[in-house]
């Protein structure tokens, strides 16, 4: 998991997941109106509660919105590349996605009766 902020000191404001050393996933409507200047990347922690180490603070090189992104649900996905390498370690690794021969939309019955795992630090209940 990754927490991204405007303000590390006051908390986070949205989550992603690292794809590589160097790339985060997230949603687009977390970065609207925000430029890479603006957000910190906090990775390698395992709360959100307290106060966090500044070595967790990434800094971001660049964001790259989904070209058909429509402020809410529609393609509601962003790319942020990191100014420098995260050190994979205990607390801190890729998340695992599909090959994409696996999962297209001609072979989703690969996606039926299938368990997913869902992270984050929001809700835990259903409301």
């Amino acid at each position: 998991m990754v927490a991204l902020s405007t303000n590390p000191s006051q908390g986070w404001s949205c989550a992603g997941v690292l794809v590589n050393e160097d790339t985060i996933l997230t949603a687009a409507h977390c970065l609207l109106n925000r430029t890479a200047n603006e957000i910190k990347a906090i990775i390698g922690v395992h709360t959100i509660l307290g106060k966090l180490n500044p070595l967790n603070y990434y800094s971001i090189k660049s964001i790259y919105r989904h070209p058909d992104f429509e402020n809410c649900c529609k393609n509601d996905l962003a790319v942020i590349k990191l100014k420098k390498r995260v050190l994979y370690g205990p607390k801190i690794n890729s998340v695992c996605l599909p090959f994409p021969q696996e999962f297209t939309v001609d072979n989703d019955q690969n996606l039926i009766n299938r368990t997913g795992v869902i992270i984050g630090w929001g809700e835990t209940s259903q409301n």
